[in-house]
C-alpha cells in the first residue's frame, strides 16, 4: 500500500483487489470516540423515553383505579337501592294483592338502582382497560429503539 492522503482511494486493476481505503489511526480513533459518543447519548436518551412513558401509564393507571373505585362506589349504592325496592315491593305484596303507594315507590327504587348498576358496569368495562397488562408496555421507545436499529443497520451496510 502506498502512503498518500489519509483518505485516499485506490483501485489496483493489474492484480484484480477492490478499492482500498487508508484511513490514519487519529482518524480511526476520532470516529470510533464519536461512535462510542453518540451510541452512550442513545441509550441515555432511550432510557429517559422509556421512563416518561411508564410514568405516563403509572399516571393512567391511577385514573383507571380512581374510576374502579368510583363504579365500585355506584355499584354499591346500586344494590343497596335493589335491596331496598325488594323489600318494599316484598312488604306491598304481602298487605294486599292490590295496587298500593307503597307498590309506586317500589319501581321509583328499582328504576333509580338499575340505573346506578348500569352507569357501574358502564364504568368498570372503560377503566378496566386501562390496567391492562398491555397499557404499561413502553410502545414509542420500542418503536424508537426499532427505526435506530434499521438506521444504523442502513448505514453500516
Amino acid at each position: 500500500m502506498r502512503s498518500t492522503s489519509p483518505t485516499d482511494v485506490r483501485q489496483e486493476s493489474s492484480n484484480g483487489r477492490a478499492f482500498e481505503s487508508q484511513l490514519d489511526d487519529k482518524e480511526l480513533s476520532t470516529l470510533l470516540k464519536q461512535l462510542n459518543e453518540d451510541a452512550a447519548e442513545v441509550v441515555k436518551k432511550e432510557y429517559k423515553l422509556a421512563a416518561t412513558e411508564i410514568k405516563e401509564s403509572v399516571q393512567e393507571a391511577k385514573q383507571g383505579i380512581f374510576g374502579l373505585l368510583v363504579a365500585l362506589t355506584c355499584s354499591l349504592v346500586g344494590l343497596c337501592f335493589l335491596l331496598i325496592s325488594i323489600g318494599l315491593g316484598a312488604s306491598a305484596g304481602l298487605q294486599a294483592l292490590g295496587v298500593t303507594p307503597l307498590f309506586a315507590n317500589t319501581l321509583g327504587f328499582a328504576a333509580v338502582g338499575v340505573l346506578l348498576l348500569t352507569t357501574a358496569l358502564i364504568l368498570l368495562k372503560h377503566n378496566s382497560k386501562k390496567l391492562s397488562p398491555s397499557a404499561f408496555k413502553p410502545t414509542r421507545t420500542l418503536e424508537s429503539i426499532q427505526n435506530t436499529y434499521r438506521w444504523a443497520k442502513s448505514k453500516i451496510q
